[in-house]
């Protein structure tokens, strides 16, 4: 798919929609409280997904306003739309990822 044909920019503004859900989802406070009125404290799922998982959502909502949206943060290339489909915050690609490990 090429970028900037109207097939990319309905691709990523599908992405957007999901990526904002996905940090309301996240950043729901009814939830944060129930847990915290159960048992005093964020499950670690709770807390992974509002403080490490919201950054890099919030990053890829950054790039879709920037249009940079899809470009690896390291090597500059252009993110398979197959991993964005899984993936809607990537920031780069599987290949930059493996040596982050």
């Amino acid at each position: 798919m090429e970028r900037n044909s109207k097939e990319w920019n309905s691709f990523v503004d599908k992405q957007k929609e999901t990526i904002i859900k996905r940090l309301l989802k996240y950043k729901n406070v009814d939830t944060a409280s129930n847990s915290l009125i159960e048992t005093g404290n964020l499950s670690p799922y709770q807390y992974y997904k509002s403080s490490t998982v919201s950054k890099y959502l919030l990053r890829a909502l950054s790039k879709i306003e920037g249009g940079t949206y899809g470009i690896c943060d390291v090597c500059q290339k252009e993110i398979p739309k197959e991993r964005l489909d899984v993936v809607p915050g990537a920031l780069s690609c599987v290949e930059c990822d493996k040596l982050k490990e």
